[in-house]
């Protein structure tokens, strides 16, 4: 009969990712005021801590690699502080023009539903024509989780021929989750909504109000 984890295991992993949940919310709390501000500081705490995490003897490191981007073609959520540091790394590099389409791409894509959207293969609209990920420094924690240890089971979900789960590294995802988790603790803490938003449109919303 195969035995689950035992207590002293999974006491320890509560413990691992309540430290990470809090060390993400100091870095948070100790951020300048304001939205990106807030993400950043989240975003290279909690790229210190998948660092810590694949550093580990034995981890299992993802197989994603740039211009694999079989799972950007689903909705993402994030929170108000996430699309805050989008749109300000947008106003910094790109031009007019190029927010200009990027908003007309924004309106066509949010028209779609989740489920209409996975059907089409419609790419996120942040995706490069090298089906790199155009605002990769400030993509939100959501999509900094989402990994896979095998492609080819990837592959066969979009191309149609399974449905099954990515093979994930377990620590790995419980630290991200860890990390988001502090994240909206921190933004709560600061008067920020935690609330999270589909995130392309919440850059919509934003790119037409300025």
């Amino acid at each position: 009969m195969t035995r689950g984890p035992s207590h002293r295991a999974l006491r320890i992993v509560r413990e691992r990712s309540a430290a990470i949940s809090v060390r993400v919310r100091a870095a948070v709390a100790s951020a300048p005021a304001g939205g990106s501000d807030f993400a950043e500081a989240a975003y290279r705490a909690t790229d210190a801590e998948a660092e810590r995490v694949l550093g580990q003897p034995g981890a299992v490191a993802p197989a994603c690699k740039r211009g694999c981007s079989y799972c950007c073609h689903v909705d993402v959520e994030a929170t108000s502080a996430e699309i805050d540091a989008i749109v300000a790394h947008l106003a910094g590099s790109r031009s007019s023009v190029e927010v200009d389409a990027l908003v007309a791409e924004l309106s066509r894509s949010g028209a779609l539903s989740g489920e209409q959207r996975w059907a089409a293969r419609i790419p996120c609209a942040f995706l490069a024509p090298d089906q790199s990920c155009s605002i990769h420094p400030v993509r939100p924690l959501r999509c900094r989780a989402f990994h896979s240890c095998d492609v080819e089971r990837c592959k066969d979900a979009f191309d149609g021929k399974g449905d099954d789960e990515p093979v994930m590294n377990d620590a790995l995802a419980r630290a991200y989750d860890a990390a988001e988790a502090g994240l909206d603790e921190a933004l709560e803490e600061r008067g920020v909504s935690a609330a999270p938003e589909l995130l392309e449109m919440g850059v919509l919303r934003r790119l037409r109000a300025t």
